[in-house]
């Protein structure tokens, strides 16, 4: 259905009068942490606000009040259009036209998809402030203003999860073409587009994984999987991105996506544990070797070219621990032999039990978490969940705004 686009006021001079008014009153920035906010009761929580001390783990030294600044501004100006309009297709009008249609509202500059970033890689696609200062952003941040501006005039919109995605719906009843797209110039798209054009699985529905109308704690804890993203590719901070996987799943139980990251993350985790271990027996071998200034002919080869053996890789370690957990690959020294020709054998087979031990203190370690991150997998797997890019869907969503702004239809 073609959204009813609202045409400029002819007074500005009832721009100044309103620019003290607010529908409702705003909680402002004091250095509130992200699990500080979401502590609060949900109808004390600013969007806006949220959103801006997420962005802050990208940007640390990110001007938080100018940005909430802007917002405000922002939400005026489409107050000043809204002239106290309550009807749904009225106020989603409204916001279409400040975003999409070029004019005084927003100096005639519009904001449009970045069609060069279309799964976000970029920090500035990924966070609210890189959206509101170059005006390009991506399906995460696209909605994510929506919802902030929304939430700031006292409107009624919520967050929806999609696969890979979230839209915007207007919650009033009787009024049932409710959702907005905000890729496609605020367009409404019916949950069943959604099924089709992205794959959303039944089972995904049923456990209200995708398609439910999120509170603001579930929303954030949506949007934490930015976060996550970023302080895993980014940063390569594993830890983190842990920490604000378990965080997400502390607000809401349904967020499939956040198992599956966190079960990655668990093997990552492994991978990076059987690093260390490796490096660690890798120095007791050197060390070994300059404190007993002996060749390397000590360990067990083929022939006197060959090469020390290596220490297994992380898959072929763990399959060697499957017989027998105390089982060293590095061979065992027999206590009963004294003789000097059997002095380099027990010297190695010491260097084989500290071996042993490195390989039993990583080993039990590693195992859990890949075990954990099969378990969490499954999980995600059992909820619903959709793991392929539906980049075709958000290159029709951007062809949708550019139409909107030469015709103002959809």
């Amino acid at each position: 259905m073609i959204r009813t686009m609202i045409t400029t006021v002819s007074n500005l001079v009832f721009f100044v009068s309103i620019l003290a008014q607010m529908v409702h009153s705003q909680a402002r920035y004091e250095g509130q942490t992200i699990e500080q906010i979401i502590s609060l009761p949900e109808d004390s929580i600013d969007l806006g606000i949220a959103c801006l001390v997420l962005a802050k783990d990208a940007y640390p030294n990110l001007n938080v009040g100018f940005f909430d600044y802007a917002i405000d501004f922002m939400a005026k100006r489409i107050q000043l259009l809204n002239k106290d309009l309550t009807d749904p297709e009225a106020r989603i009008g409204l916001l279409n036209t400040y975003f999409f249609r070029p004019g005084w509202w927003n100096d005639s500059i519009t904001f449009t998809y970045d069609l060069d970033d279309l799964e976000a890689t970029r920090k500035e696609n990924q966070f609210l402030n890189g959206y509101i200062a170059s005006k390009k952003g991506s399906c995460a941040t696209m909605s994510m203003l929506y919802l902030v501006l929304a939430d700031r005039l006292g409107w009624p919109i919520k967050a929806v999860r999609s696969g890979k995605h979230v839209y915007c719906r207007y919650i009033q009843e009787g009024f049932k073409e409710n959702n907005i797209e905000a890729t496609c110039g605020g367009g409404y798209l019916a949950d069943d587009d959604y099924v089709k054009q992205v794959g959303i699985p039944k089972k995904a529905i049923k456990n209200g994984v995708y398609l439910r109308t999120l509170t603001k704690k579930e929303y954030i804890a949506t949007l934490l999987q930015n976060n996550v993203r970023y302080f895993r590719e980014t940063k390569k901070d594993l830890d983190k991105s842990i920490y604000y996987c378990r965080l997400s799943l502390s607000i809401d139980s349904t967020l499939s996506t956040a198992y599956w990251n966190l079960g990655q993350l668990y093997r990552e985790k492994a991978i990076e544990l059987d690093s260390i271990r490796f490096e660690r027996i890798q120095s007791l071998r050197s060390q070994s070797y300059v404190q007993r200034n002996v060749a390397p002919e000590v360990f067990p080869q083929s022939s006197a070219h060959s090469v020390p053996p290596q220490p297994l890789t992380m898959d072929q370690y763990i399959e060697s621990l499957k017989p027998n957990p105390h089982t060293s690959f590095y061979p065992r020294s027999n206590p009963m032999k004294a003789t000097p020709e059997t002095q380099r054998e027990n010297e190695q087979g010491i260097l084989g039990t500290e071996i042993q031990s490195l390989d039993m203190e990583y080993g039990k370690q590693i195992q859990e978490l890949l075990q954990r991150s099969r378990q969490l997998k499954a999980k995600a797997k059992a909820l619903g969940i959709v793991l392929k890019f539906p980049e075709e869907f958000f290159i029709k969503q951007a062809n949708a705004i550019e139409e909107f702004k030469r015709t103002g239809k959809y």
